[in-house]
């Protein structure tokens, strides 16, 4: 997900997996990760593409030489950043946290907001160690600058 910050500024969601998986305990990952299924917050997601406050962009498909699981990749863009604010304060109004991950992941305090350059690349270079990310989420986070990249700011 990347959402615009209103001010020509974007930023990168990620999240620590817990330790408690077997798989990369403790590597970043990208935010929302998962398994797309019909749920409220999708068909809420659905309108706003409709309303153009987000669009939903394919990326590409991520296969890792060592598990050979493939993925695929989705940008949530997220253009209207008071979209954005007002899930969060609807999420709080329902008592729930603003990010609710699942047992895979450490806490919703532990998100990850990476600023991007208008370039979609990160301004701080040193915030994510790449031998520290799930290698889907290194993917995931390249295409997904790609296709911003390529779609600018506004499409």
């Amino acid at each position: 997900m990347i959402v615009a910050d209103g001010k020509g500024g974007h930023t990168a969601l990620l999240i620590p997996r817990s330790d408690k998986v077997l798989t990369h305990p403790g590597f970043v990952h990208v935010a929302p990760s998962g398994v797309f299924a019909p749920t409220e917050q999708h068909w809420r997601l659905l309108k706003a593409v409709g309303r153009k406050q987000v669009a939903l962009r394919y990326c590409g498909i991520s296969v890792p030489l060592l598990t050979l699981r493939p993925e695929i990749d989705v940008l949530i863009f997220v253009r209207d950043p008071e979209w954005f604010r007002e899930e969060m304060r609807r999420a709080r109004r329902k008592g729930l946290r603003e990010f609710q991950p699942n047992w895979e992941y450490r806490s919703a305090r532990d998100v990850i907001w990476l600023r991007l350059k208008p370039d979609f690349t990160p301004y701080e270079d040193d915030v994510i160690d790449p031998a520290r990310m799930v290698p889907h989420a290194a993917a995931s986070l390249s295409l997904a600058t790609r296709v911003a990249r390529q779609m600018g700011t506004g499409s």
